[in-house]
């Protein structure tokens, strides 16, 4: 979910970095009001099952290749 981002550049976001998962934007913050009031970014990665396989808070660039790492692995059926 993308804080105060708009759908747009949500969507440029993904085509740069060529992910297939769903962004959702949050232009008016009301999704961060409701769950998170600190620590962002917050990063989920679930699995089809609907388990969360990965989290993290903040960004830091090893943390960033280990969830695209987590992601490649659950996506190879």
């Amino acid at each position: 979910i993308g804080r105060e981002e708009t759908a747009d550049t949500l969507k440029a976001f993904r085509q740069e970095h060529g992910f297939t998962f769903p962004l959702a934007a949050d232009p008016d913050r009301s999704v961060y009001a409701r769950f998170a009031d600190d620590q962002i970014p917050r990063t989920y990665v679930i699995d089809p099952k609907g388990v969360i396989v990965y989290q993290c808070t903040g960004y830091v660039e090893w943390e960033f290749a280990k969830m695209v790492e987590v992601i490649r692995k659950e996506t190879q059926f």
